[in-house]
């Protein structure tokens, strides 16, 4: 393979070998490669009409959907980094990350524009419903004047002070991966991918160019399936999907519903899932009733370009708590000790990586780019970065990692990683609570709060819900609220996460 500068290759490639075979299925259409390359340089020439400069960050804001993915191709084709967001996320936090961003440029629809309503700075809004004023359209073979280190995509995930952070990713980090995807997973060009991850989370990268890269195509179901097993395997029969790459918690859904067995999906090959613990009883149910089939348990934060190893499971799995497996090719992992010492086999520490994985950093945010980004503390010999997950895990013998939590108060939770102190930044901000902690139960995979009051006076717990649905995700607000007369603290002065989830757990 010649060597690649631009992620966006893998599709053009596919364009010029396939261009009438289907890339893009939703539930009534289906979309061919050249008609997708078509539609995302319509969108191209909307954005060459701006005369934006070179990198300029592209918020996208649309429903997964044919046109979205049209315009993450379009921001390519003129060499500007696309920034995929939540358009159901409350409207305080999309302006956050505008702000952020620093430059308000937005694709967007005529179905979706009015949400942005509340902006006070000028943005420019390109509308896909609108005919380009400019009549250039990029041709097949356009290329943007950019290196492969350069930003690609900026991922916004959950941050600490209150402040979503910006993980931006460069073209080489995502072409490093797929490559590794091409020679890990049995994808072709028959195969078909069925999409559960919105284009705001990571694991949509594997789902975007791995489809490109092999000539496949990529099932874009309806929004609420996944809440409905027997819509899902039905669906996933009809269209016979080979490859699926999920959150566990869909996979342990649909191995609740005892519908594996009656409703069998005979095209199943591959079955790849991240983003949270995998529970074994659930995956050992998937692999009874699909034997044949690769199952694969990735795990990875966003800054290092969706999945830094892999587990590749051989028949059921017998222990209590699945692997994260090994080192994906390009990647070093480290397991590091408090004081920055290699751990030895089967000692706690926190996993930190280094490679053409890693992301730029933060964007707009040098501190903490700087704080999580650092020199590999075994030398100073030269500028060797690794990225601090905050993950503890131990390796063993055989260098087999198994995740054992969190260093901080950073969980996964429905397959999105969130800062409980993102959440009680949140909270704390209304005006009758005076703290607030928020813990995560494992075990009921619930979000749960405790709450100060400032005065005695009672307060409804609709009102918080309301106040919290207008300034948080839904996957981020809490299922439980007690109100407590006292945070515990410990010696510190902070509190004290472990006698508060004993508080919470027994008020549930």
């Amino acid at each position: 393979m010649a060597y690649q500068i631009h992620a966006i290759d893998f599709f053009l490639k596919s364009v010029a070998k396939f261009p009438q075979e289907y890339v893009i299925h939703e539930h009534d259409r289906s979309y061919t490669y050249i008609e997708l390359h078509k539609r995302a340089q319509e969108i191209a020439a909307l954005l060459l009409s701006l005369h934006l400069q070179p990198l300029h960050p592209i918020v996208i804001a649309l429903p997964k959907c044919f046109d979205a993915i049209a315009s993450i191709i379009a921001t390519q084709l003129v060499g500007h980094i696309y920034v995929p967001v939540d358009i159901n996320s409350p409207p305080a936090r999309i302006e956050t990350i505008l702000n952020i961003i620093g430059n308000h440029t937005i694709i967007t629809s005529n179905d979706i524009s009015d949400k942005f309503y509340f902006l006070k700075s000028n943005f420019h809004v390109v509308n896909i419903d609108l005919k380009p004023e400019n009549s250039f359209i990029p041709p097949l073979n356009f290329r943007p004047s950019t290196v492969d280190i350069d930003p690609l995509y900026i991922m916004f995930t959950s941050g600490s002070t209150g402040a979503p952070k910006g993980v931006t990713i460069s073209n080489r980090s995502v072409i490093d991966y797929i490559e590794w995807a091409l020679e890990t997973f049995p994808v072709s060009s028959s195969d078909i991918t069925m999409s559960q991850a919105p284009l705001y989370f990571d694991n949509s990268t594997l789902d975007l160019y791995l489809t490109w890269a092999t000539g496949s195509s990529l099932f874009i179901p309806s929004d609420h399936i996944y809440s409905f097993p027997v819509e899902v395997l039905e669906e996933m029969k009809a269209r016979n999907v080979t490859t699926i790459f999920w959150v566990p918690s869909v996979l342990t859904h649909l191995a609740n519903s005892d519908l594996l067995d009656s409703i069998k999906v005979d095209s199943l090959r591959n079955i790849l899932f991240a983003g949270e613990t995998a529970p074994v009883k659930q995956i050992n149910k998937w692999i009874k009733c699909y034997p044949n089939c690769l199952f694969a348990n990735l795990y990875g934060p966003t800054e290092i370009t969706v999945d830094c190893t892999a587990y590749i499971m051989n028949g059921p799995y017998r222990g209590t708590s699945l692997p994260i497996g090994y080192a994906c090719k390009n990647t070093k992992i480290y397991v590091l000790s408090e004081d920055d010492e290699i751990c030895e086999p089967d000692q706690i520490g926190e996993l930190c990586v280094s490679g053409s994985s890693l992301a730029l950093g933060y964007w707009n945010d040098p501190d903490k780019t700087n704080q999580l980004f650092t020199q590999n503390p075994s030398h100073n010999m030269y500028r060797d970065l690794i990225y601090r997950t905050g993950d503890l895990v131990k390796r063993d013998a055989d260098g087999l990692i198994t995740f054992i939590g969190r260093k901080d108060s950073q969980i996964k939770h429905m397959g999105y990683r969130i800062e409980l102190g993102e959440i009680e930044a949140v909270v704390t901000q209304h005006p009758q609570i005076a703290s607030a902690g928020v813990v995560y139960l494992p075990q009921d995979k619930i979000i749960a709060c405790a709450i100060v009051l400032k005065t005695n006076e009672k307060i409804e717990m609709l009102s918080i819900r309301k106040y919290l649905s207008s300034r948080l995700p839904t996957y981020m607000i809490p299922k439980s609220i007690q109100v407590i007369s006292n945070l515990p603290l410990n010696a510190n002065g902070k509190v004290d996460r472990n006698t508060l989830n004993h508080i919470i757990k027994n008020k549930i």
